[in-house]
């Protein structure tokens, strides 16, 4: 490499976002009309990512901070749970579910997918190398 040449580092780097293929709670592939439910996300290495965790941690701050004064907060961990994984969320295939995914994420009986996607968040692995499906 000459002096003028930048080394490139693309190789070491984690992608933008990854994409994660749904399974019911029984283990099945989630399909809808036949067709697979997947959820595209931002990874942890994206500018989305970087602004949905800041809301979290200041939502988490003003709910401890209200507690503290003894008040109530008037957000759940539920909401600012769901309002998270709204915020990391590109897109949503297969599942024209009314409201999207803010409703999605808000939706108790469907509480699986957004454990699914949390657990996709929490491995790096999801986001190196070749884009990978879980």
């Amino acid at each position: 490499m000459n002096k003028t040449e930048t080394p490139d580092f693309s190789a070491f780097l984690l992608s933008p976002a990854g994409r994660i293929e749904i399974n019911l709670p029984n283990g099945d592939p989630m399909l809808y009309q036949g067709k697979r439910v997947a959820v595209s996300v931002y990874s942890p290495a994206s500018a989305e990512y970087a602004r949905a965790q800041a809301a979290l941690q200041r939502s988490a701050t003003s709910k401890v901070i209200s507690a503290k004064k003894g008040v109530i907060a008037e957000e759940d961990s539920f909401e600012i749970d769901a309002r998270f994984l709204e915020s990391i969320t590109a897109g949503i295939e297969n599942f024209p579910y009314p409201g999207g995914a803010a409703a999605i994420y808000r939706e108790r009986g469907l509480l699986y997918i957004g454990e699914q996607v949390r657990a996709y968040l929490n491995e790096q692995t999801n986001f190196f190398g070749k884009p990978k499906t879980s």
